[in-house]
């Protein structure tokens, strides 16, 4: 349906702001902001796409949103869980207190629609109640903006701090999932030593991330939606160091894997936070230097055809059966 708005006086005398004709779609939601008097926009057609159980006062109601922050714990630096809780103060307030590895805060507001915060002070305590905080950051936030905070490294290969990142929360172009790789695995106390890259079982990179180091990104990508076998590997993908189980990318989902872990106080794992602020610990492929399942099959050579072995993995049984069908490709002697 096609509308022409514009911005007035309650009397209806005065016009603010001339928006043209848009069109209103039953899809994907947007906002109009009107932050300024007296704009005049040309007069063509711009198309915008808003959900169908939203009419167009509540477009122009959504035209902003605070600033808010997510904390992330991704500080491995004890092996208890219950001893890994830790405070965030921001501007010498205690806002955020206990969250544990692996665990996140949700979105918090931190400023009113519209408004920037500008200077936050962050202030990370490890553990949770201690008195001198481990790390400081500074950041100057901006308004109608989303902001992931992380708590990162361990204490031993690499520091405890915080670092932060700005959220891009916007949908993805039609068919696909948007995508971020943060590497916040302190796994090796030098920086060139934390290198890894993000390959598919196959062994292809993914948008061309090699040689990743510890507290780095890749910023967003996009990829068409479906089924990926992905993996986090030496930066020449000679070794596997955190095996993904097939991941599905559902079609407008924005999604930052974090890899996590160290493999002495918390093992090596892979996380996903999706763009309202939920977590997913992601399952991983069972190692193969155990007896599982996944390693029973059958192969055969197509240049001999009819020939091949085949193996059944009994794990509870901690056994395996093997079978070997072959024959020879000449007939035996008649005498």
């Amino acid at each position: 349906m096609l509308y022409d708005i514009n911005r007035t006086e309650e009397d209806y005398m005065k016009n603010y702001i001339y928006l043209g004709i848009i069109t209103l779609l039953g899809t994907t939601y947007h906002s109009l902001a009107t932050a300024a008097n007296e704009i005049h926009l040309p007069q063509n057609t711009t198309d915008i796409a808003v959900a169908s159980n939203h009419s167009a006062t509540d477009l122009l109601k959504a035209s902003s949103q605070p600033t808010r922050v997510n904390a992330v714990h991704l500080s491995p630096f004890t092996e208890e869980l219950s001893s890994t809780a830790i405070t965030i103060d921001i501007n010498q307030t205690e806002i955020i207190n206990g969250i544990q590895y692996l665990q996140t805060s949700g979105y918090l507001n931190l400023s009113e629609d519209n408004t920037a915060p500008g200077l936050t002070v962050f202030e990370l305590f490890v553990p949770a109640g201690s008195e001198t905080a481990v790390n400081r950051l500074d950041v100057d936030l901006l308004a109608n903006t989303e902001y992931s905070l992380m708590a990162i490294g361990d204490g031993f290969n690499q520091p405890i701090s915080l670092m932060h990142m700005v959220d891009d929360n916007s949908p993805p172009t039609a068919g696909h999932a948007k995508v971020r790789v943060v590497h916040a695995a302190p796994f090796a106390a030098s920086l060139m030593d934390t290198a890894v890259s993000v390959r598919t079982d196959m062994g292809e990179l993914v948008n061309g991330l090699t040689a990743v180091e510890f507290g780095q990104n890749s910023e967003y990508f996009e990829l068409p939606v479906g089924t990926y076998d992905l993996n986090i590997a030496t930066p020449d993908g000679s070794t596997r160091l955190i095996d993904l189980a097939p991941l599905l990318l559902n079609e407008g989902e924005v999604i930052t894997l974090y890899a996590v872990g160290e493999g002495m106080n918390q093992p090596l794992a892979a996380l996903a936070v999706y763009q309202n602020g939920t977590i997913a610990n992601l399952p991983l492929e069972t190692p193969f230097d155990q007896l599982n399942a996944a390693l029973s099959g059958a192969w055969h050579n197509p240049s001999t055809s009819g020939q091949g072995i085949m193996v059944e993995v009994f794990p509870q049984l901690q056994r395996i059966h093997g079978a070997w069908f072959t024959f020879d490709t000449t007939f035996a002697d008649s005498g």
